[in-house]
């Protein structure tokens, strides 16, 4: 019989690993690059990259996965 605690720790590890495999995501640096010399980067994978404080107006997002992306004070 499995213990109050280890069916605890297995249930938390459970959701973490969960968490990490939806959280997780890997930007593209080359699309990063482009976005950042030409802010043109129509269907990039930007997933996860930190956007902050970039100027993003007039950028060419369209398509773009920005999923956990950081955009705080960016300029849209």
């Amino acid at each position: 019989m499995i213990s109050r605690k280890t069916f605890f720790t297995i249930g938390i590890t459970v959701i973490a690993v969960a968490l990490t495999a939806r959280f997780a995501h890997a930007f593209n640096q080359k699309h990063l690059d482009q976005l950042m010399a030409t802010k043109k980067c129509p269907g990039c994978d930007l997933r996860g990259a930190r956007l902050n404080g970039m100027d993003l107006s007039d950028a060419d997002l369209s398509g773009a996965k920005l999923d956990g992306a950081c955009l705080s004070t960016a300029a849209l």
